[in-house]
């Protein structure tokens, strides 16, 4: 991070605190760049640990789920391939846009939740949304269990 770069995050952190900068940095990295980054997020005395993702493999990832749900699988099919679409239609807007907007979600692969001692997801891990505005605190690596 430049010096100038770092006098940003003060000056925007005086400045506003509904959504943590470097936060929404470390987010924007995995929209732009592609990177998945772990990391434990703590949202209202919940912990969160998992990888940042783009919006469009989080997209992949519920349609992957839909496609490999018991069931109805015709039903889970069409619900996938929605979710492909999607994917695709962000892809293509994202191309065309010159610059991003802020953030407003992160998106978690493989997340697991823990409340006290209390482990509250699949051993797994599952796909994860939610606001960055919601966000309490963080640190970059994942809690194993």
């Amino acid at each position: 991070m430049t010096e100038s770069q770092a006098r940003e995050f003060e000056e925007a952190e005086g400045a506003s605190l509904s959504v943590d900068l470097m936060l929404e940095t470390f987010v924007s990295l995995a929209e732009v760049q592609d990177i998945s980054l772990g990391v434990t997020l703590t949202i209202h005395g919940l912990l969160i640990s998992g990888n940042i993702i783009s919006f469009q493999k989080y997209l992949e990832g519920i349609a992957q789920g839909f496609e490999s749900a018991t069931g109805n699988q015709k039903i889970g099919q069409i619900i996938a391939e929605s979710y492909r679409n999607a994917s695709q239609e962000y892809s293509k807007v994202r191309r065309e846009q010159e610059e991003l907007p802020p953030r407003q979600y992160i998106h978690l692969s493989d997340a697991r939740f823990r409340f006290g001692d209390s482990v509250v997801s699949p051993g797994t891990g599952v796909y994860w949304r939610g606001r960055l505005d919601e966000v309490d605190g963080f640190f970059l690596g994942i809690i194993e269990s």
